[in-house]
């Protein structure tokens, strides 16, 4: 039996004690009229009145001309024959004006036919808040909570979620305008923004405090990266950081949000970026290394704020390069290596060593991937593009809260860097080798450096000659070596002066994905090593050899990829003799 009607209900409001602007004091109206009425109501429109008055309409959630055409799977095993919701003839609608100058909101509501409310709003006020207090779990955790605490089971899951989106869009929705709203958030949470532009697009880049700790400990930033991730939400925004690395820890300093429109051509997204880089290099940021990718924005931009060459090193390249490919007929290989790599122009994008007489530390841009990882696999795994304000908001609540306390940790002394604990490992492992009597190498303590092929491929710095050589350290040598751009490579800061040195140094650089440990093997156990191979060679033959007589050809094909690198060890070895 139907409700009675209710036409055209007319009230005015004061909503000067109501925060926000226009759109969100209607929403707060509108969530009022769905307490009470148990309704749901969806925006619609809006529509810019004069006297700066603004008009926004709602309608009822189950109104017929809201309903879609349903769209079936084309695999018949995942269709649903899930009932739509029920629809009703009601013309439903909620109309306010809002005038913030006079502080009056003019409300009017419509209902022809009052028919049973969705079951979206069954959701009782104790569940509501339980949702509110748990709003940093995921919607199924919650589920699951109130299913330990005996939830109704007319309740379904898809009604936590909504909930759960509508109380988290109350938290970083300012403005109807993702962008702006963004803005306002950064602004009222006192965030340093650095870039706000609109023309000829919208950007927006911001510090993230952590750069102001860094000079409070008086560290100065001797590296960075600077990089983009992209698809992170629905405005397809890209999003750059400028990282630095301390102890070999990174740490994001800045952040960019760049419109990609496509009105970023003629240098303009290079342009951008520039006063990005700028931006930071006024705020006394002037690395000695900075490393990119193969984005030329970002190498252009970088290249105008901060310029470093080596001339000398790169004539002997080049000729090094030259000379290889004349005396093997090589005039091809020397054209592309020429145009692509070795020009002056490509030369700066790739080389190690950009200084006269330093060498970085760091060699790849794997630490501020990784920080890319971080984001997306721990705190918008949960979002599929989300707003641009949501993003800022998880970036700036959540993400640099953890990077803060991580900072803090180091600056302490609570937490050691897992690079150190590598570097501690793998130092004890090389001591435990035994020295020949050799003396091919040129092994010098004092510069830290010797001649052996293990030093040379090493990312600590360190071989068994040089360990040897060094003699029995203390404990507390791990927490106070330090990893210089140029000779001694490595030295215990702690015997360079008397003062107590800062935990928090530019150290020996190592990410723990791309750290290959190669071991150094005496001549005592070369044969075990090979016999251990040839153990684990032999039964893999006789699997093939019996597969073969079998005509087993499956089980050959499934196996094919793993013999993939032994095709290519035996190829290149053939090709080089």
């Amino acid at each position: 039996m139907a409700k009675k009607s209710r036409n055209n209900r007319r009230k005015t409001m004061d909503i000067s004690l109501l925060d926000g602007d226009s759109k969100q004091i209607a929403n707060t109206l509108v969530g009022i009229i769905a307490d009470v009425d148990e309704y749901s109501w969806v925006y619609n429109t809006k529509y810019d009145g004069k006297q700066e008055s603004v008009t926004y309409w709602y309608v009822c959630s189950q109104r017929v001309n809201l309903e879609k055409q349903p769209r079936k799977h084309q695999d018949l095993l995942k269709q649903r024959d899930t009932p739509s919701m029920n629809r009703f003839n009601c013309e439903g609608y909620i109309r306010i004006n809002v005038n913030q100058t006079t502080n009056i909101a003019k409300i009017e509501v419509n209902h022809n036919y009052l028919h049973p409310p969705t079951s979206e709003n069954s959701v009782s006020e104790e569940i509501k808040m339980f949702i509110q207090e748990n709003i940093d779990l995921l919607p199924c955790e919650i589920y699951a909570k109130l299913i330990n605490k005996g939830l109704d089971l007319s309740i379904k899951q898809k009604q936590i979620h909504f909930w759960w989106t509508k109380f988290n869009q109350n938290r970083y929705i300012h403005h109807e305008n993702s962008f702006q709203s963004a803005l306002i958030w950064m602004k009222e949470q006192n965030y340093y923004i650095i870039l706000n532009l609109t023309e000829p697009v919208q950007a927006i880049a911001f510090t993230t405090g952590i750069y102001e700790h860094l000079k409070k400990n008086n560290i100065h930033i001797h590296e960075c990266d600077i990089d983009a991730t992209y698809n992170t939400n629905n405005l397809k925004f890209e999003l750059y950081v400028i990282h630095a690395k301390v102890d070999g820890v990174g740490f994001p300093l800045a952040y960019l949000f760049l419109e990609n429109n496509g009105n970023c051509g003629n240098g303009t997204r290079t342009d951008i970026i520039n006063m990005f880089c700028k931006q930071m290099k006024l705020q006394g940021l002037n690395p000695e290394f900075l490393l990119t990718d193969k984005d030329f924005a970002q190498i252009t931009a970088s290249q105008r704020i901060w310029i470093l060459s080596s001339s000398e090193i790169w004539k002997l390249a080049v000729n090094e390069m030259y000379m290889y490919c004349e005396q093997h007929s090589l005039p091809f290989l020397w054209a592309y290596m020429w145009k692509e790599w070795y020009c002056a122009e490509r030369w700066v994008l790739w080389m190690r060593a950009g200084c006269e007489n330093k060498i970085s530390v760091l060699k790849t841009t794997m630490i501020v991937e990784s920080h890319w990882k971080v984001l997306k696999r721990d705190f918008l795994y949960k979002f599929f593009r989300p707003q641009l304000d949501l993003v800022v908001f998880i970036i700036t609540k959540k993400m640099l809260k953890h990077q803060e306390r991580r900072f803090n940790q180091l600056a302490i002394g609570r937490e050691k860097p897992e690079r150190r604990k590598i570097f501690k490992s793998e130092w004890k492992r090389l001591a435990k080798h035994n020295v020949s009597n050799d003396f091919r190498y040129i092994t010098d303590p004092d510069k830290w450096i010797c001649g052996c092929l293990y030093y040379l491929t090493s990312h600590f710095f360190i071989c068994k000659h040089l360990i040897q050589q060094k003699g029995e350290i203390l404990p507390k040598f791990f927490d106070h070596i330090k990893r210089n751009n140029q000779y001694p490579f490595l030295e215990n800061a702690d015997n360079r002066s008397n003062s107590t040195p800062n935990t928090l140094l530019q150290l020996v650089p190592c990410v723990q994905d791309e750290c290959t440990i190669h071991e150094e093997l005496t001549e005592d156990d070369s044969d075990a090593f090979f016999d251990e191979l040839i153990s684990i060679t032999k039964p893999a033959t006789d699997l093939l050899e019996e597969h073969k007589f079998s005509q087993n050809i499956k089980w050959g094909k499934g196996v094919e990829k793993n013999f993939n690198s032994i095709r290519k060890m035996v190829q290149e070895v053939e090709t080089y003799r």
